[in-house]
């Protein structure tokens, strides 16, 4: 930190006074005078410094800001282009057969929303046979 010199000489009225000739009660003052001095100058040099780091910081999180909604923005872009992929090899892909039939998956899955329906009112189906 910068060091103020004490002062040595009082102009007053464009007229120099050495400090030294003076009496115990201005030289008191003056003393008080350079120790403020000196607080107030390492008061400047320490928010100077804090104004640096903070202007250091606040370039470093607008960075980790920016990559942040970078990764987010790229993770949901590999996302969609890996749902999109999916989506097209299923599609792609023939629905296999159900073992003992040639009907193909999607038409089971068609008949399972009417075993759910079955399952949810059971008094509705009648099968004629009560161990069934």
């Amino acid at each position: 930190m910068p060091t103020v010199d004490p002062v040595k000489v009082l102009n007053i009225d464009n007229v120099p006074y050495a400090v030294d000739a003076m009496s115990e009660k201005v030289k008191s003052m003056v003393s008080v005078y350079d120790e403020w001095n000196q607080k107030l100058t390492d008061a400047q040099d320490e928010v100077g410094s804090r104004r640096a780091a903070l202007n250091d910081l606040s370039r470093t999180i607008i960075m980790a800001v920016r990559e942040e909604q970078e990764a987010a923005k790229k993770a949901v872009e590999d996302a969609e282009a890996a749902a999109k992929a999916e989506a097209e090899a299923k599609a792609a892909t023939p629905a296999p057969a159900v073992q003992g039939t040639t009907a193909p998956v999607a038409a089971v899955a068609e008949a399972a929303p009417v075993a759910e329906e079955a399952a949810v009112a059971p008094e509705l189906v009648k099968t004629g046979d009560a161990d069934a």
